[in-house]
């Protein structure tokens, strides 16, 4: 058995986790690659190009990247822009921490010209190319800088270059196919495991009916049933032998259909979780924390003048303007300007509450942090930065910053309402599921 994934984001990484957790280790195939994969996981793209043959190197870091003479680079803890005197021709994306993935480069007309891919050992090894600021063609390098894969964006046609002659396909599917026929062996793809309904399902349909796939669904819906799922609902010759969804509310629609046909091959399955720390035994919750790269925070004034007995952690990865600094007068404000990485996770696991009320990008992927700290997350619903971990009862509009205040306040001196209110938060999608579970369903479909 396999997984296929299209790319190993966020969601593919959770899913990843809990099968390991639940002692489903299969071999892990990723259609796209973005140069970082893990050792137990492969992609078509590196697998021809040998971009992990020469482990001889380090994480490219930021201002290591290569410019031309006489230009500069400028960068903080978000990304990196490269100058030509006060022009930007570029910016460069970190990984991780300032470690480089991917750098932009642009025309003298702010249209991009051209991305460079460097992976975890700081190799170039794929580069895509820009047309009228549209995106036509990505090449993937060998480690000696030879083009051995060439994707055509725009037909989404692939010419492979080995050592034997050049082989044309006419589609990423087919090129995927192609690799998993000739480098895997029929018993390890008979079943697959997926969770996507582009490409990883174009590749089960075509893999032919030896092949059985569970399907793992963990989006939201809001435009009712994909058509891609229709017909595997709908279709008794699919391949897809089980669809298990991750968010009950989901299902719950779903069953309501009339016109599903193989309603019996759909099951909940509830997420598992890499909690960070135990429950929280605190009776009294007295800490919240605000992780920011911005000076704009939602009613930050109101909420501490009218918490007196919350201590309120404002803390960035670079340091603060003067309109933050002006809440050092309040005895309950403690600022955090240039903390580091590990100041921040620390502080988001101990705080009995995290406020996503910042302007501006999320920072370190905070709530998912806080919400596997068992840490209750609060957010504005203007500037919220990802819904997939607070409950919706924890998210408030402009005009209602009084209704977060009285939630805090309810909850912060009543552990009981304290711990409904992260049962509801950490059940936001159903019932966490379990690993005997997994086990179970996963194993034999």
């Amino acid at each position: 058995m396999i997984n296929l994934f299209e790319y190993i984001d966020e969601k593919a990484s959770d899913l990843l986790w809990s099968l390991n957790d639940s002692n489903i280790k299969n071999k892990s195939v990723v259609v796209f690659d973005n140069g970082w994969l893990n050792e137990n996981i492969i992609s078509p793209f590196s697998f021809y190009s040998s971009a992990y043959s020469n482990t001889n190197g380090k994480p490219l870091f930021f201002n290591d990247v290569p410019v031309p003479r006489f230009w500069g680079i400028r960068g903080n803890d978000q990304l990196a822009e490269i100058y030509n005197d006060d022009a930007i021709m570029g910016k460069i994306f970190y990984h991780e921490g300032r470690v480089v993935e991917r750098v932009e480069w642009w025309h003298n007309s702010g249209e991009t010209k051209f991305i460079d891919y460097y992976n975890k050992f700081g190799h170039l090894f794929a580069k895509t190319y820009f047309h009228g600021n549209k995106p036509t063609q990505k090449s993937y390098f060998s480690p000696s800088n030879k083009e051995i894969i060439i994707h055509n964006l725009q037909t989404d046609q692939i010419l492979l270059n080995t050592d034997r002659s050049p082989q044309l396909f006419s589609s990423v599917t087919d090129f995927v196919c192609f690799f998993i026929k000739n480098n895997l062996e029929i018993k390890d793809y008979e079943r697959i495991i997926y969770n996507s309904l582009s490409i990883p399902l174009f590749v089960i349909n075509q893999l032919g009916k030896d092949v059985k796939a569970a399907l793992i669904w963990d989006e939201p819906m809001p435009q009712g049933i994909p058509g891609n799922m229709m017909n595997i609902l709908t279709n008794y010759d699919s391949n897809t032998r089980r669809i298990f969804f991750q968010r009950q509310s989901d299902i719950r629609e779903l069953q309501k259909n009339t016109h599903i046909r193989r309603k019996n091959i759909v099951s909940y399955l509830g997420k598992l979780y890499a909690y960070h720390s135990v429950l929280p035994k605190k009776t009294v919750k007295d800490s919240a924390v605000i992780v920011t790269n911005s000076d704009s925070i939602w009613h930050l004034q109101e909420l501490v003048e009218a918490l007196p007995n919350i201590q309120f952690k404002i803390m960035a990865l670079t340091e603060m303007s003067q309109k933050l600094m002006h809440f050092e007068m309040y005895h309950n404000v403690n600022l955090v300007p240039a903390a580091t990485v590990n100041d921040i996770l620390n502080s988001v696991n101990k705080s009995d509450y995290l406020l996503d009320i910042n302007d501006g990008t999320e920072v370190l992927n905070v709530l998912k942090q806080g919400f596997l700290s068992h840490t209750l997350i609060f957010a504005a619903k203007s500037v919220a930065h990802n819904l997939n971990y607070v409950s919706e009862n924890n998210i408030f509009s402009d005009n209602h910053y009084q209704m977060m205040i009285d939630k805090i306040s309810q909850t912060a001196d009543n552990s009981l309402a304290f711990d409904e209110a992260l049962a509801k938060q950490e059940n936001l999608f159903g019932i966490q599921g379990n690993q005997e579970l997994y086990y179970k369903h996963l194993q034999n479909f």
